[in-house]
């Protein structure tokens, strides 16, 4: 009986980690590779986790490649992106959070891209969707942005995977697709 005593505290504590956190697993020193396809070109890029900094309200990480850096945080349920690659947003943008099957979220701040700053407003929403992780389908959340800024839609699509993190991204600019990464390892 003491020993059931003694669980119940860690026990607690273990129910109160954020599930969504495993979507996108943040640690230093953590590495994934990816194919990216800017436009026609194609290559395979290492991403790591680098070093702790704050993201908005949240203590987050920065995420480096030879592609520039990424700024994620986990605010409780909802990760925030401060910045993505060039492009810098605050407050910052949620990447994902837990919404019902037709509930969004709106978001409204400044974009900042090449020096410039401009107010943005974009709609977040989500949906439980099965993805191809190399040879095998998976369960996976797929997350819909929809960003207008200076009258230009941009889209950003993003698939998580529990444990595995970010396994696909694709962005779209006026209904062009302009970038794409898919998962090769990590982390």
């Amino acid at each position: 009986m003491k020993r059931i005593i003694w669980l119940i505290p860690f026990l607690i504590l273990a129910g109160c980690t954020p599930r969504e956190q495993s979507l996108m697993p943040l640690k230093v020193g953590q590495t994934w590779t990816y194919e990216i396809k800017p436009g026609f070109q194609s290559d395979a890029i290492e991403v790591k986790v680098s070093r702790p900094l704050s993201v908005g309200p949240c203590q987050g990480y920065e995420l480096t490649s030879g592609y520039g850096s990424t700024r994620l945080g986990w605010d409780g349920n909802t990760l925030l992106a401060s910045q993505l690659g060039g492009t810098v947003y605050d407050p910052p943008l949620p990447l994902i959070s837990p919404l019902g099957p037709e509930e969004t979220k709106t978001w409204r701040g400044d974009v900042v891209l090449a020096g410039k700053t401009r107010e943005g407003i974009a709609r977040l929403s989500r949906k439980d969707v099965k993805t191809k992780v190399g040879t095998f389908d998976r369960n996976a959340v797929e997350s819909i942005i929809n960003l207008e800024v200076d009258g230009q839609k941009h889209e950003i699509l993003t698939w998580f995977v529990k444990n595995l993190g970010i396994v696909r991204q694709e962005q779209r600019r006026d209904g062009i697709l302009v970038n794409r990464i898919s998962y090769l390892s990590g982390p």
